[in-house]
């Protein structure tokens, strides 16, 4: 097994073979997640289990973040939700931003509001969508 890729094959309860892989792009700094299945509904099972255990390593990366650059670093990583507003695991939604927002408050402590606003203007720098998510988030700090 290479170090970019992992090829999973799982079996349902009727023996099928169902197929997951995740592979690092070669060209972006994301992982490729594909999934083959008998039915839509074992494909949509297994996307989901993979987002939420994605999801969890996230936020067990934010909690362990050393600072507020790896935060920012972190959300500017994560996927975007589908522009249909399908609220899937591990995308950048309240149940991140949360987290990194409450993370880079406890990193800054009395420079809270501060750290806040430099993360802001860092992610509007990187991506003009997540900011303005990220900036409705803090708009009561």
């Amino acid at each position: 097994m290479r170090g970019d890729l992992v090829e999973v094959i799982l079996y349902d309860a009727d023996n099928q073979e169902c197929y997951l892989t995740i592979r690092a792009s070669g060209t972006e700094p994301l992982n490729r997640i594909y999934v083959e299945c008998p039915t839509p509904e074992q494909r949509d099972a297994i996307m989901q289990a993979v987002g939420e255990e994605l999801e969890r390593q996230i936020l067990q990366a934010i909690a362990k973040a050393p600072d507020v650059t790896t935060i920012v670093d972190l959300l500017e990583s994560v996927a975007l939700p589908p522009d249909n507003g399908d609220d899937l695991p591990a995308t950048y939604t309240e149940r991140i931003l949360a987290p990194a927002i409450a993370r880079m408050s406890e990193l800054a402590g009395n420079s809270a509001k501060e750290i806040l606003q430099q993360a802001d203007r860092d992610l509007s720098q990187r991506n003009a969508a997540k900011a303005k998510r990220f900036a409705t988030m803090i708009g009561g700090q």
